[in-house]
């Protein structure tokens, strides 16, 4: 499951609160029990299978590995790498082509990273119909939601969260998206320009001065608050 989430929120009085930190080790340790829960107070039928998904439970509190929590190293901060970021879960098979290495005698020789290892690089033979079991199990039921939305990313909220949000939204796409010169700036120098040198904090953009190779003269792009 991944998560896509805001980095700050609304308080009560519907003012936005910016965060710039996640405690990782805390939201890690509580997701952990939620889905350690659910695998220990499942409804299970059978008393055998109830009482191994208790001890499985029961081994995996103590077990502290990437596997339950990760933390991307990038911010999400326009809609196209959101976008982007979403679809490589929703378009891609459950294991790459290239991963295949070998297939014969009705086995298939195949790798993968093993997450819980450091991604250590680990390779399986399985006969073709336990291979192609393990691929249908990635295949969604008819008409299952792959992605859902929550919090102010869902389309219920309240009238006035979504004034504000459309103001917020102005407000980015008006004064916040990287522009030509920004992007070349940082190519070439690996200087964000509309951010202090000293302190790293965002400016606002007042004016912007550049040649224009067109027009042949110096050109001016003035931002008004």
């Amino acid at each position: 499951m991944h998560a896509i989430v805001t980095l700050g929120g609304f308080n009560k009085n519907h003012k936005y609160l910016e965060k710039k930190y996640f405690h990782i080790n805390s939201i890690a340790g509580q997701w952990k029990k939620l889905v350690i829960d659910i695998v220990k107070n499942g409804n299970y039928e059978n008393k055998k299978l109830k009482k191994k998904a208790y001890h499985v439970a029961s081994q995996l509190y103590h077990k502290n590995t990437r596997f339950f929590f990760d933390v991307a190293k990038n911010d999400l901060n326009n809609n196209i790498k959101a976008i982007k970021y979403i679809g490589r879960y929703l378009s891609r098979a459950p294991i790459a082509e290239y991963k295949i290495i070998d297939y014969s005698d009705g086995n298939v020789t195949f790798y993968y990273e093993d997450l819980a290892n450091n991604k250590e690089r680990v390779e399986l033979t399985l006969d073709i119909e336990t291979f192609l079991s393990k691929l249908i199990i990635h295949i969604p039921p008819k008409h299952f939601k792959m992605i859902k939305r929550f919090g102010i990313y869902s389309r219920n909220v309240n009238k006035e969260i979504k004034t504000i949000m459309e103001t917020m939204r102005k407000y980015v796409s008006k004064y916040s998206k990287s522009t030509f010169y920004q992007v070349e700036t940082w190519d070439t120098f690996q200087v964000n320009p509309f951010y202090c040198f000293k302190c790293h904090v965002k400016m606002r953009i007042k004016e912007i001065t550049y040649f224009s190779s067109r027009t042949g003269s110096i050109r001016y792009k003035e931002y008004s608050y």
